[in-house]
């Protein structure tokens, strides 16, 4: 547990050696072990583990001790009631088991006072958070463990480092803390010992419409997905009121997970993309916005009914989003995939995309069902397809992208656009497993995407986590031990590219100055015991938010300065 999240970069008999019986052998120290050990219980138990079968370490001391007591009667109580009393009396576990009582309830008093004591002091600490950020009316300092590395091969954090923020959230310095706190003046904002100021996470690719059925409805591949599950709900937010409320929902969810940038596809009703807009505006997100467009469709009959609609409308509500006066909020053409568009649909997207400048978002080669879709495109590829009709820029972004042909990766190079992936969805629908690989050898850039709610989670750490898992899934496929990302790659991937794959990393994507201060705070200890994490450098601590972390970590979100979310 002292490793839990960390060093999972080498095969077994290397992770062996080189951190597994090094960090076991410090448990022949008895204080060590007796700490370690109490964490340990605490942690499996929170998480609703009632019975355990640990494996412990070479050491007789380290094995004796709570856990044994209970499993050891626990074991005797299964050959049968009278003969376990007996049993236990003479092994002395009936005793043991009457002092473990005593001593486990005043642990659990204790518990529950320390416990109130240390949420009355975060509330407190939290309280005077606010006022000292709400007060402050010029630069802010942020003092801490700071995510500035942009090079997934070099360090990403740094200890004791500060950046200056100033009133327009614009990053205007950033150094080590002696060297910042000597030089600037303003309010300093101290990090905990377990907290990690990052860059905020871009999310490229996520349906907000599907939300209602995140979670569920994983048990089918790509079409009868789309059919069975996604159309029906996708056809509730003609009503007004339901999409208002569902949009509302799907942004908070989002924001308090540290997605400060979204691409958002919303559904083939105008009113809907305005709705969705509008919250992101209100709630202070930084977004993408975009309206589905499709006017044929082979796997479902009732958009038959919404055709003649859809001809008369089916202009992005551009003027609607750009009306909001908020310029965080931007549209995005989205055809939803080939096979749904006819050609002068296409053409008009893509005539509109260049003549206003707008990214680009759309499937290709997710799922191999759906490419025979294409069959409709006899003389073309897929990425053809979306070149010959003016949808393939620098700002495209083409989700998931996973059986692409060489000729394909060339041209998407040539043209700068980026693939979203998208793990998660790509394991749940069953539709393949991304060649990062492959990507990365021709100059491809990747973006990273919850995908919800083919993804189950509107996470984008776990993304990073599916697409660390997706590496090493090839890895094993293809019998070689060379090519599997750590987890510094998919957090560049769910940050700096995705600036990059919409053309706004002069903005946004990491924390270097002059960028604006799109940011998260963490605390890692929300979901780890603090003591697996005391002798952390500071890219162990964030390595172990990457692999261990779930929502309760994000403590705080800014968007351009502005903190838009506080837990």
């Amino acid at each position: 547990f002292g490793n839990i999240g960390t060093h999972q970069d080498l095969p077994l008999l290397d992770w062996l050696t080189n951190y597994t019986f090094p960090i076991e052998s410090k448990f022949s120290d008895k204080n060590f072990s007796e700490k370690m050990n109490a964490a340990v219980v605490r942690s499996t138990l929170s998480r609703g583990t009632t019975t355990a079968c640990y494996f412990g370490t070479i050491y007789k001391d380290d094995a004796v001790g709570i856990g044994s007591i209970k499993t050891n009667f626990q074991l005797f109580s299964k050959i049968n009631p009278k003969q376990a009393l007996t049993k236990a009396k003479e092994e002395g576990f009936y005793r043991a088991r009457s002092v473990l009582r005593e001593k486990g309830q005043h642990q659990i008093n204790n518990l529950r006072r320390q416990g109130k004591y240390i949420a009355a002091k975060k509330q407190n600490i939290e309280r005077h958070y606010e006022e000292k950020i709400m007060a402050a009316e010029g630069d802010r300092i942020f003092v801490g463990k700071i995510v500035v590395g942009t090079d997934p091969n070099e360090e990403l954090t740094k200890n004791d480092w500060a950046i200056v923020v100033d009133s327009h959230g614009i990053i205007k310095a950033s150094g080590s803390s002696e060297h910042i706190l000597s030089r600037f003046d303003g309010e300093i904002v101290k990090l905990g010992p377990y907290s990690i100021l990052m860059p905020g996470f871009i999310d490229a690719h996520l349906h907000a419409p599907q939300f209602g059925n995140i979670g569920t409805h994983q048990d089918l591949p790509l079409l009868d997905w789309l059919t069975n599950y996604t159309f029906p709900i996708e056809s509730k937010f003609s009503d007004k009121n339901f999409s208002e409320k569902m949009n509302a929902a799907v942004v908070r969810s989002t924001l308090s997970r540290g997605t400060t940038t979204a691409c958002y596809f919303g559904t083939i009703y105008k009113d809907d993309a305005v709705a969705l807009a509008t919250q992101c505006a209100e709630q202070g997100q930084r977004a993408y916005v975009g309206k589905v467009n499709m006017d044929i469709n082979p796997l479902a009959t009732y958009y038959v009914n919404e055709f003649i609609i859809f001809k008369l409308t089916y202009f992005f509500p551009t003027r609607e989003i750009r009306g909001l006066g908020n310029s965080l909020v931007e549209p995005i053409i989205t055809p939803r995939f080939a096979p749904s568009c006819s050609v002068s649909l296409m053409q008009s997207l893509g005539k509109m995309a260049k003549e206003q400048d707008m990214a680009i978002q759309t499937h290709i080669s997710e799922n191999e069902g759906e490419i025979q879709l294409m069959s409709a495109f006899p003389n073309d590829g897929y990425l053809d397809v979306y070149e010959k009709n003016g949808l393939v820029s620098d700002r495209c972004l083409l989700a998931h992208s996973i059986y692409l042909t060489e000729s394909e990766k060339k041209k998407m190079a040539e043209k700068g656009a980026s693939i979203v992936h998208c793990p998660d969805s790509n394991f749940a629908l069953m539709s393949g497993v991304l060649d990062h690989q492959s990507a990365t050898e021709a100059n491809i850039n990747v973006a990273l995407g919850t995908d919800v709610a083919g993804g189950a989670s509107a996470s984008m750490v776990d993304a990073m986590r599916y697409a660390e898992l997706a590496s090493k899934i090839n890895t094993i496929n293809q019998k070689q031990t060379t090519s599997y990302l750590n987890f510094k790659k998919p957090f560049i991937y769910g940050t700096l590219n995705g600036a990059k794959a919409l053309k706004i990393d002069d903005k946004t994507g990491s924390l270097e100055v002059g960028k604006e201060f799109d940011a998260v705070i963490a605390d890692v200890s929300a979901s780890l015991e603090p003591v697996f994490l005391d002798n952390d450098s500071p890219d162990e601590l964030l390595e172990r938010f990457v692999h261990c972390s779930d929502p309760r970590s994000i403590t705080n979100v800014f968007l351009r300065g502005k903190q838009v979310f506080s837990s």
